[in-house]
Order: structure tokens, then C-alpha cells, then sequence
């Protein structure tokens, strides 16, 4: 669906603050009275190289009880009188919409950093970072092994699987570990493109374990080969492989 705005129907700090971004601290503001807003829209007049507007808005001087100022030039001069101060707080209020913006903007990372402690920012793995993404609904996922299946399939681009199963820390044990394998399937796998997803997802799976997988239960990440493969090409072939043919 497109929208269409009517800019000038924008409020002035807004408006200034996306124009003119380094002129918030020089506007000299005229304010003529909320009579004007009736037919008109916030900004009445702008000169922008002499960073002057004059807005349908209400001043300090509409403060000052009726009948201090009764003459046409005595409301000349208080309104002069008054630019200073009006001008200092409508530059007051451009900072305050500025900082507004800048959290409507950042407020993922701001949230991120703050309840969680994690600086989104500063993450190199463009994995782990869209997993970051997801941390404000880990409550409802922590656990859910197969929607973290379906997130993982489409984070990858690859076709991944889901196994519930135990894991025994030796071939002697009897005791075992519930366990969560995901099977990540790619076709045409070589041995570069093995050892370069090999590493984003060691680090995806250390950032799963720490706020997706209960700490009960052990994680793996398994990447394998779907396509049939040529003994011509150059592949790894070790335990984590497995051969369709």
C-alpha cells in the first residue's frame, strides 16, 4: 500500500530536523499565533539561509495576562522581546524530536544492549546478528526445537532438519544427555564452502545454546552433503558427511 504524505503538513521540528539537520541550534523562530493554524499548516514562512521560520504556533507573550500590551507598537516590540525565548525553546524541542528519532531508530539496538547485553553492533557474524534479532521473543521460542529448526532453515537458506534424540558421552556409559541435532543440508558441498559455514555456524550454535536451548540439553549442528558426489571433485568426507546416492 503507498502512502502519500503531505510534507508541509509535517510538524516544523520533523520537518527542519530532516532538512536541515545542522541548523537545529541556529533557528530563529516567529510564532504568530495558533489563529493562523486554522487554514494553515505548522511552517507559515521559512528562509532557510538566514535560519529563520515563522510557525502558526502560540509564544511566551500569548502567556502575559490581556491588556499589558495594548497598542500596535507595544505588541511590535514584546513580540521582538519574545523571539529569544521562543526561539530557545523550539530549538529545546528540536533536540528532544532529534533524540525521539534516534530511538524509534536504534530501539532494537538499544533494547538489545541494555536488558540483554549484547551490542548488535559490534557482531562480525551476520548469523549470530539475525539471531540477536530474535532475543525479545526468547521466552516463547527457548525450547521450541522445531520452530528453532524452521528459524535456522530459513536463516541459512538450507534445507534443515529437526532430531530429538539422547547422547551418551561414551561408548561405555549408560547414561545419556537429552539431545537436539539439527541436520543443515547443503547441495554441492566442497570443502572450501564447508570449512567457511563450518565457523559461522559454530558461533550461531554457541549464541543457540546461550539463550535458546535449555542448559539441560546438549545441542549440535551438523552440516551435510545432499547432492550425489563425484570422486572427481574435491570433497571432505568425514563422519559429519552423508552421501545420497
Amino acid at each position: 500500500m503507498n502512502t502519500h504524505t503531505n510534507i508541509s503538513a509535517l510538524r516544523a521540528e520533523v520537518l527542519l530536523n530532516h532538512l536541515y539537520p545542522e541548523q537545529s541550534d541556529s533557528w530563529v523562530v516567529t510564532n504568530k499565533g495558533t489563529f493562523y493554524r486554522n487554514y494553515n499548516e505548522d511552517i507559515l514562512q521559512l528562509e532557510a539561509n538566514l535560519s529563520q521560520v515563522s510557525l502558526s504556533r502560540d509564544g511566551l507573550l500569548r502567556l502575559l495576562p490581556q491588556g499589558l500590551v495594548s497598542t500596535k507598537g507595544e505588541l511590535k516590540a514584546a513580540e521582538e522581546l519574545f523571539i529569544p525565548f521562543d526561539s530557545w525553546r523550539f530549538r529545546d524541542s528540536l533536540r528532544a524530536e532529534e533524540d525521539f528519532a534516534y530511538l524509534l531508530e536504534n530501539k532494537l539496538n538499544i533494547i538489545l544492549k541494555t536488558y540483554y547485553g549484547v551490542d548488535i553492533e559490534a557482531e562480525t557474524n551476520p548469523l549470530v546478528r539475525e539471531m540477536m534479532k530474535l532475543l525479545p521473543l526468547s521466552r516463547s521460542i527457548r525450547g521450541n526445537f522445531h520452530k528453532i529448526g524452521d528459524i535456522l532453515n530459513a536463516l541459512l537458506n538450507q534445507r534443515v532438519t529437526t532430531h530429538i534424540t539422547c547422547y551418551n558421552w561414551s561408548d561405555k556409559t549408560v547414561d545419556t544427555q537429552p539431545m537436539v541435532c539439527y541436520k543443515v543440508w547443503v547441495p554441492d558441498l566442497t570443502t572450501d564452502s564447508y570449512k567457511e559455514l563450518e565457523k559461522d555456524i559454530e558461533d550461531l550454535k554457541k549464541f543457540l545454546v546461550e539463550w535458546f536451548i535449555p542448559f539441560d540439553i546438549f545441542c549440535a549442528i551438523e552440516i551435510k552433503a545432499e547432492k550425489n558426489t563425484s570422486l572427481n571433485n574435491a570433497m571432505l568426507l568425514n563422519y559429519n558427511t552423508k552421501l545420497s546416492l
